[in-house]
């Protein structure tokens, strides 16, 4: 018995025991190794329910009744998972097992892999085939969309559950790493290859040399994928067409087309020219492949078989004989000049092939050599085994390290289901299932038709969008770019940063902003999920990545009392998520962090609107025009918070909103937050320089104000006599129309700041658009505070500023006169259901 440590547990679902090759020879090579290996597969007639192959410890378990179409593999794949796993606590209990090795297809033994990960198993994905691309070609015109993405998302799942993935070729490592992203250090090419000790030529079958001058020989599954009706057709042209009728081909194995192509050969009248022999032993594969003079491989170009590596094109050269395919990727890799390519799927050419060489001996012979060379010396399975066996060490090394990070997963589940409340996750679900499908296009045509009503009131938004629903919708992204649509990073998955540690905070918005830029999206800020870009996280992401953060809010008290009372869980956890600040202290207005512009977003939202109190789109409509107008009359900017997957339930509110900012005076600016943040830093480079000039009177000097800005900013002044042409704006204060302004008397209609101000109020009233005076000429100013202002609120420091009749000059915070601003941001959380479950791959 192999040491604690050294046990591995092999899930085997489309074929039984010890059918498939390379399940073969990794569980062999892993005893020879001096692992422990159980394994679990279907039974097939004739096998024991438990037996020990090669030291290999088999469990089976009975075979799901055979069903058609796609539900009958989706009822084969969930009772397999069933069996599976249930026969998984039996292996458990008597042999013990520290890893699982999950060969695919399907992909659904990533729950169990999952599952056992909890206990501390690791999880090996063995990737055999590409599923979403087998079940295209499998259903042809009748596959759908939702099945391939939901195959994808199985896909991906497996990928990233896996400590280790091991795939057959270089196209199915760029598959792992460019469509699940996966670390390159996590995935290893461990090739199919023959085994020279059990594979080799032997003496010629007499009976099967005796029926033709030219024995042509195919072996593997004879599914419906393996398209053997290629085969059987080019042999009907070489009969009819070219009329040869001196070979005889021998077809070893058996599948799901089997009995289906039977027929067609009597269709073709082709039945006294081949064999199906059906299931034989290793020693008659053996004889049979050694008769033959051709082996044909009869797979068609598609994305499935182009990226996929045969074993049989291998077992061929193996043996030395010279191979008919058509032209692929990975054929001409593996075989090389070993086989004759045939283009597209031209049946007549693949029979043409065929009678070349079969008048053509010597220039068999020649093909079969290079073929058993190249088997020799780079593509025979013992040249895997080293990197199967490093993949085992590099998963079973650094124990601790791996139970660590384990801990690390389980802490950020208990956060994730603590912090929000089984309430909460239920009422969130039932919610989710009535807005989102399992694939992305009733989602995409509702975004679509909110942008379009948006566009009737010159509104274009902005939309925080996670970077795997880029991944997976980038020409619908671009689509949008294109549309007007500001697009944000939303981090990569939705996931809660505040569950994160400090360095893969830093990772996942990098990868975020990789994948935005790999796409051609273009973005200026970042919004994280939940806003939880708290404690350290800004610091924890690039300087120079992004430009603006939209993550702090502010909350509005437009919810009426009664209904604040009614509230619900989710309510109450959004509140716990968002932690506002109150519009009662703090001015919603941007403000500068370092080298990052924070753009504050506005509450209550559409969720807490909606879902957390009810309230209807009555409710929702009232509640926003309010803000409209409680902002529009301090001049500060009104962020509409809403999430696409419940427009539906916002469009009277969004016309109320849109249609009455129209009509505000001053004007109201409809933008996108990239807007404003290029605004405002800006306006964060506006200066006055201030001139003294001679009045006549030395007692009272002239002054020249010079304003340093863009012709888009607004210069305010109210109180003052003005010699230059200016406009009224709002209440006291006149827009001034030229770029400088003269002063007659010694009067400074600034703000001066004493000495002892905090820096903290100073950098505020600059960022208002104040012109702060701080030095010793302060005192002079027209409006004057002392240290104690440093103890008030925003709201109460502007407040006392504006309530002043003293004379003032400043700029005002938004261009051209609009005396607020407005911006619709809409999360893009996901598109789909598979989408919005990419969050829990990282828990």
């Amino acid at each position: 018995m192999a040491s604690a440590g050294k046990r591995v547990l092999v899930l085997l679902e489309n074929q039984s025991y010890p059918d498939d090759t390379r399940v073969v020879n990794i569980s062999r090579a892993l005893v020879a190794a001096g692992y422990h290996v159980s394994l679990i597969s279907p039974s097939a007639r004739g096998r024991a329910r438990h037996e020990v192959l090669d030291g290999v410890h088999v469990y089976r378990f009975p075979p799901p009744p055979p069903g058609d179409g796609f539900f009958g593999y989706l009822w084969e794949y969930a009772y397999s998972l069933i069996a599976a796993f249930v026969l998984s606590w039996v292996v458990l209990w008597r042999e013990g097992f520290d890893v699982i090795h999950a060969t695919n297809p399907p992909d659904v033994f990533v729950f169990i892999g999952a599952f056992y990960r909890l206990l501390g198993k690791r999880f090996i994905y063995d990737h055999h085939d590409l599923a979403p691309e087998m079940y295209q070609v499998l259903f042809g015109e009748k596959s759908r969309r939702a099945v391939y993405n939901l195959l994808v998302f199985f896909e991906n799942l497996s990928c990233r559950f896996a400590d280790h993935i091991i795939v057959t070729n270089q196209s199915y490592r760029a598959v792992a790493l460019e469509r699940a992203r996966v670390p390159a250090a996590r995935v290893t090419v461990v090739r199919n290859g023959p085994d020279l000790e059990r594979l080799r030529p032997v003496a010629p079958d007499p009976e099967l040399r005796k029926k033709a001058k030219t024995i042509i020989g195919y072996v593997g599954v004879i599914g419906f994928h393996d398209r053997v009706d290629y085969l059987l057709r080019a042999l009907h042209r070489l009969v009819y067409d070219l009329g040869r009728t001196d070979f005889f081909c021998v077809l070893v194995g058996v599948g799901d087309a089997w009995e289906g192509l039977k027929a067609l050969a009597k269709e073709l009248e082709i039945e006294r020219y081949v064999w199906f022999t059906g299931r034989v032993s290793d020693e008659d594969l053996g004889r049979y492949l050694s008769t033959a003079d051709i082996c044909v491989d009869p797979d068609p170009p598609n994305p499935f078989t182009d990226r996929s590596t045969m074993v049989k094109m291998m077992e061929y050269m193996a043996l030395g004989k010279p191979i008919v395919a058509f032209d692929l990727t990975e054929h001409r890799f593996t075989a090389q000049g070993a086989a004759r390519y045939v283009r597209n799927t031209d049946e007549l050419e693949f029979a043409r092939a065929c009678l070349e060489l079969m008048d053509d001996p010597a220039r068999r012979r020649a093909m079969g050599a290079l073929g058993r060379q190249r088997i020799e010396t780079e593509l025979a399975w013992k040249y895997s085994v080293p990197h199967l066996l490093r993949v085992y060490a590099t998963v079973l090394a650094d124990r601790e390290s791996r139970l660590a990070a384990l801990r690390d997963k389980m802490r950020r589940f208990v956060y994730w289901v603590t912090f929000r409340g089984g309430r909460y996750i239920v009422a969130r679900l039932l919610a989710l299932l009535e807005r989102y499908g399992m694939t992305a296009g009733r989602a995409k045509q509702r975004t679509l038709d909110c942008i379009r009503f948006l566009s009737q009131y010159g509104c274009r938004p902005t939309l925080p969008t996670p970077s795997c629903v880029v991944d997976n919708n980038p020409e619908f992204c671009r689509d949008l770019q294109d549309m007007g649509v500001e697009l944000a990073v939303h981090g990569q998955v939705h996931v809660d940063f505040r569950s994160l540690a400090r360095q893969d905070v830093g990772e996942h918005m990098r990868r975020a902003a990789a994948s935005f830029a790999q796409h051609g999206i273009q973005f200026e800020g970042f919004r994280c999920p939940y806003l939880s870009c708290k404690d350290g996280v800004r610091e924890a992401i690039a300087d120079g990545l992004f430009k603006y953060s939209s993550n702090d809010a502010i909350w509005w008290d437009v919810v009426p009392e009664q209904s604040r009372r009614k509230a619900n869980i989710l309510f109450k956890r959004l509140d716990e998520f968002y932690r506002p600040q109150s519009a009662a202290d703090r001015i919603a207005t941007p403000w500068l962090e370092g080298n990052l512009l924070e753009i504050p977003i506005s509450l209550p939202d559409d969720l807490q609107l909606v879902d957390g109190l009810k309230l209807g789109e009555q409710g929702v409509r009232l509640a926003w025009t309010e803000m409209l107008h409680a902002i529009h009359a301090r001049g500060e900017l009104f962020v509409i918070l809403f999430h696409p997957e419940s427009f539906e339930k916002c469009v009277a509110a969004f016309d109320a909103v849109l249609t009455q900012a129209r009509h505000l005076q001053p004007a109201v600016w409809v933008t996108r937050l990239q807007d404003v943040s290029r605004w405002w830093w800006e306006k964060s480079c506006f200066a006055v320089n201030i001139s003294s000039e001679s009045s006549g009177n030395p007692r009272h000097p002239r002054r020249r104000l010079r304003f340093d800005c863009s012709d888009q900013a607004t210069v305010l002044v109210r109180n003052l006599e003005l010699s230059e042409p200016s406009h009224p704006w709002d209440g006291a204060y006149r827009t001034l129309e030229s770029r400088t302004l003269t002063l007659e008397n010694a009067a400074r209609p600034f703000v001066g700041a004493a000495p002892t101000l905090p820096a903290k109020t100073v950098s505020f009233l600059r960022g208002q658009g104040y012109i702060v005076e701080t030095g010793g000429q302060a005192a002079e100013c027209s409006i004057y505070l002392d240290e104690s202002a440093g103890a008030w609120s925003e709201v109460q420091l502007i407040a006392h500023i504006e309530s002043s009749p003293a004379p003032l000059v400043r700029f005002w915070r938004w261009p051209n006169e609009a005396k607020s601003a407005l911006c619709v941001s809409g999360d893009l959380d996901a598109l789909s259901l598979v989408d919005y479950a990419s969050r829990f791959l990282y828990l």
